[in-house]
């Protein structure tokens, strides 16, 4: 690395050393951690949801890599999104479309200025949704979801149910779980086995 690079990036650790190299790379706010108390949220389910915290890059992309998978025939959905970090790591693969489902106005839209940073390539395939996991459709097509632990029962019970369906019409399906703390709820269901494991998660893929 050039000594002047090696400079800047010094100058920015210290100016911000908790920012995650995602938002450097894009100049995009996905950083902190936010609790639920601190959000306006409509939805009743506010009540089985988790703080706000980006998973980091590194984390992300260590597990896009293992996927056993090829991006171009597969959606990539993640069930709140939040900020977006998730999203735009995921644009660095060559997933069909990027979606996240985020039921935070306030997270949802600072979703959509970061992805609206991204190259205009990577930005047309992905978007953010301002919805609850709970009433989203999952598109058509082979697909990889994306957990990080955002809630818990009886939300996670639903879109286990969801991707269990999908999977039941015929579509390969895959799921990261990161901080994976109700992982009892997807292996409960018989159908979800682990196809990689990690210190930080797990991916299975539903049989």
């Amino acid at each position: 690395m050039p000594e002047i690079a090696v400079l800047d990036w010094l100058k920015r650790l210290a100016r911000d050393p908790w920012r995650d190299r995602v938002d450097w790379r894009y100049g995009s706010d996905t950083s902190g951690t936010i609790q639920m108390a601190e959000l306006e949220v409509a939805s009743d389910n506010v009540r089985y949801a988790y703080c706000y915290r980006g998973t980091l890059g590194w984390v992300i992309r260590r597990f896009l890599k293992a996927l056993p998978v090829d991006p171009a025939q597969t959606n990539f959905v993640d069930f709140g999104s939040g900020k977006g970090r998730a999203l735009l790591v995921a644009s660095e693969f060559a997933f069909r479309r990027i979606i996240g489902v985020e039921f935070c106005e306030e997270l949802h839209r600072t979703a959509e200025h970061n992805i609206a940073r991204l190259p205009e390539d990577r930005r047309r395939r992905t978007v953010s949704l301002y919805q609850d996991v709970t009433t989203f459709d999952l598109p058509p097509g082979d697909l990889v979801a994306y957990i990080y632990n955002s809630f818990g029962p009886p939300v996670l019970d639903d879109v286990v149910a969801k991707l269990c369906a999908h999977r039941d019409r015929g579509y390969a399906v895959h799921v990261i779980y990161i901080n994976p703390k109700h992982r009892d709820v997807l292996e409960a269901a018989g159908r979800f086995v682990p196809v990689f494991r990690h210190e930080k998660g797990l991916t299975y893929r539903v049989d």
